[in-house]
């Protein structure tokens, strides 16, 4: 999955979007915001949500807890409803955004 996200200055990316301008939103022009790539792996450094019904990754964090902070009932509850998976993301730089900050 192709996305925008807030590179921080903990050197973590933050707050997906599929536009530049979502990105600004939360942080304005203060950190950079990155074109990446979202995979799947076992051995990547975040976590996010497969959606099934929008057959995309949501809430993406360098956290796991913070994935489950945003299910009231906690992941397991919503798999077992079949809306989707909590899943472990590696986040790929691809391109700077020129809009992006710095």
């Amino acid at each position: 999955m192709i996305a925008y996200m807030v590179l921080c200055d903990d050197n973590k990316y933050w707050h997906e979007g599929e536009t530049v301008s979502f990105c600004q939103l939360y942080h304005g022009r203060k950190f950079p915001i990155h074109k990446v790539e979202i995979l799947e792996s076992e051995t990547g450094g975040y976590w996010g949500w497969w959606d099934t019904e929008r057959q995309e990754y949501q809430n993406i964090y360098p956290r796991k807890h913070l994935v489950e902070m945003c299910f009231p009932y906690g992941t397991d509850v919503e798999e077992a409803r079949g809306r989707g998976r909590l899943a472990q993301l590696s986040v790929e730089f691809i391109e700077d955004c020129p809009l992006g900050g710095n």
